[in-house]
């Protein structure tokens, strides 16, 4: 029956749909870092524009860091669906605002507005892979997630530069992608069944559970994820103004670069179920940040063309397993129960730390050089790992004591 097939998680409809739905943040961003480098120049005469431009990027981080604890509360509250689909409608109406605004000033408060959007779509998405898979399911849809979501990146930078070559403001119509899935989530989504349990006492409608929340375990992966973000997006954020130092200011070749980088991310998660039936989540985590930050440090050396692309498709590798792996083990550590403010939790702790990448990165450039703040990127990239290594092996001691 149709209803039924609707309601079946392992339908390739909703796999697919989810997946449209976990790109929407990816597209918010992927298909304007190209274009930096032209907004930077269009808007040259503006105050603090080596900043603003960069915020173009960045905004949405900030304000979806503001609007997803507010949506995980909501969706917990009042289901996935509607908050979904009025995300939506808002992402499309903000994003194709982009294209006729006039100041620096009125873009960064359409991609403010994405931000808030955004949020909606990634607590209702990532509480909706909560509620539809467990265990390995979980862990495989994850590591497609990252796959499929990054091998897409790769298409939308190398139009995004494409896009910049021609003119900046034509990388803004594609957000009207939003408006073209609403029908498919109306179609395809459905509502989990959270209702209480026969017998359990509620309160307000809804199951009275014991706080089980692990709030020491959700600050520490909080952090991680600041930091694994932070550093991910300055692939994104700071490369096309890295080739320039290099001496390569078109456009194309940086929507090519980031495309690199999104290409090893992708590749790399596809390998994440495998790497993660053989290891514990924070040996992963420990191995992932080692190798983003080789590839930092790589990228911080670079004198040529092929040495970048080489880089980049180091650090990517490690970013890929990290991008799904802390997904997979904050849900794998918390209750069900707060699925939706876990996931907005996680939404927040991604974008603060994207939002947070030019304030930390860009005060080293003005003072050294871009390269000079990859390599204190991976620094800091080294010691989260040096942490994990010490949490495995006291582990280890504790395990055989």
């Amino acid at each position: 029956m149709p209803g039924t097939a609707r309601r079946d998680p392992t339908s390739l409809a909703i796999k697919v749909t989810l997946l449209m739905l976990m790109g929407m943040p990816m597209l918010a961003f992927a298909p304007l870092s190209p274009s930096l480098p032209e907004i930077h120049a269009e808007f040259a005469h503006v105050a603090n524009i080596d900043y603003l431009a960069r915020f173009v990027l960045t905004m949405p981080a900030l304000f979806i860091a503001i609007a997803a604890p507010i949506a995980g509360i909501a969706v917990d509250r009042y289901g996935r669906k509607n908050l979904l689909l009025g995300s939506l409608v808002l992402y499309g109406i903000a994003g194709v605002a982009g294209y006729g605004v006039e100041s620096i000033e009125t873009l960064l408060v359409t991609r403010a507005i994405m931000g808030v959007a955004i949020g909606g779509i990634m607590s209702a998405g990532t509480a909706l892979i909560g509620d539809y898979y467990t265990g390995s399911d979980r862990q495989k849809f994850i590591g497609l997630r990252g796959a499929v979501v990054n091998f897409a990146a790769v298409i939308f930078n190398s139009v995004g530069g494409l896009a910049a070559s021609i003119d900046w403001r034509a990388a803004f119509l594609i957000y009207a992608v939003g408006f073209l899935v609403i029908p498919i989530v109306i179609r395809v989504i459905y509502e989990p069944d959270r209702s209480p349990k026969p017998g359990a006492d509620t309160v307000a409608g809804q199951a009275s559970e014991p706080d089980t929340t692990p709030y020491l375990f959700l600050a520490i992966a909080y952090l991680v994820t600041i930091i694994f973000s932070m550093a991910f997006f300055m692939v994104p954020v700071q490369l096309g103004f890295y080739l320039r130092e290099l001496g390569n200011d078109l456009p194309l070749v940086a929507g090519l670069a980031i495309a690199t980088s999104a290409f090893a991310v992708a590749t790399s998660s596809l390998l994440f179920a495998r790497l993660r039936a053989r290891y514990q989540a924070e040996t992963l985590m420990a191995l992932a940040f080692i190798v983003s930050g080789i590839g930092f440090v790589l990228v911080s050396m670079a004198t040529s063309m092929p040495f970048l692309f080489f880089a980049l498709l180091v650090s990517g590798s490690g970013f890929g397993i990290m991008m799904a792996n802390v997904v997979g083990w904050i849900l794998d550590n918390t209750p069900g129960s707060i699925r939706g403010r876990v996931s907005g939790g996680i939404a927040t702790a991604t974008f603060v730390g994207q939002f947070l990448t030019p304030l930390v990165s860009q005060p080293i450039a003005n003072v050294y050089s871009v390269g000079a703040a990859y390599a204190f990127v991976a620094g800091l990239q080294f010691i989260v790992a040096a942490a994990f290594v010490i949490y495995v092996m006291s582990n280890r001691r504790k395990a055989r004591a």
